[in-house]
């Protein structure tokens, strides 16, 4: 157990330097030939603001990139795709094409300046991309449970269906998809699931 967490912690740090999964550009067309899916979801926020990823791997080859809100350096202000709403929600959605085949979720990450927080317990939420098509992933929500100052350095994070607030907002900047039939993996009346429930915080001093 010891040397899988060790393993996750690594590869997890090596994902860090690259940039987040990018989203489709406002003209994007859906196109079975492509070989590649449509994935729609959010990542969203309480409390300070830092750098909140979830991370996603391909299966069963493990390449992985990552979603994203928030930011580590002010100014800029992050980016909230949801101002404006009515919602309440701050953070941002993401709308990305992908390789048509099996994927999961498996691990997140809390970064500010000084802080930054891992996952330790595995977890796993399998999802399927089809080409040509779109599918929704729900909103993953993180909510700071300690923050001694500005740095986050404790976190829940939750799997949550937000499809009413996410996909208004996709039919909205994507006005050429909004009659497309979005896949939904889980229910509507999905209950909040809390994933990676342990983790390490790093603290480094300046």
């Amino acid at each position: 157990m010891l040397h899988a967490r060790i393993g996750l912690l690594v590869l997890v740090a090596l994902l860090f330097s690259g940039c987040a999964t990018p989203n489709i550009g406002s003209n994007y067309r859906l196109n079975e030939a492509s070989g590649e899916g449509l994935v729609i979801g959010s990542v969203t926020y309480n409390g300070s603001v830092s750098s909140y990823k979830i991370f996603y791997r391909q299966l069963p080859t493990g390449e992985s990139g990552f979603f994203k809100a928030g930011g580590t350096q002010i100014p800029p202000f992050p980016r909230n795709d949801f101002s404006g709403t009515g919602t309440g929600a701050v953070g941002e959605l993401f709308s990305a094409k992908l390789p048509a085949g099996r994927y999961e979720f498996f691990t997140w990450n809390v970064a500010t300046g000084v802080a930054e927080i891992q996952a330790t317990e595995p977890f796993s939420i399998e999802f399927v991309v089809t080409a040509g098509k779109p599918v929704y992933l729900g909103n993953f929500h993180f909510l700071p449970t300690r923050s001694p100052g500005l740095p986050v350095t404790g976190a829940n994070v939750y799997h949550r269906q937000q499809s009413a607030q996410d996909l208004a907002l996709f039919k909205r900047r994507y006005p050429q998809l909004a009659q497309q039939s979005i896949a939904m993996p889980w229910p509507a009346d999905m209950p909040d699931q809390r994933i990676g429930k342990n983790y390490s915080t790093v603290v480094r001093l300046p």
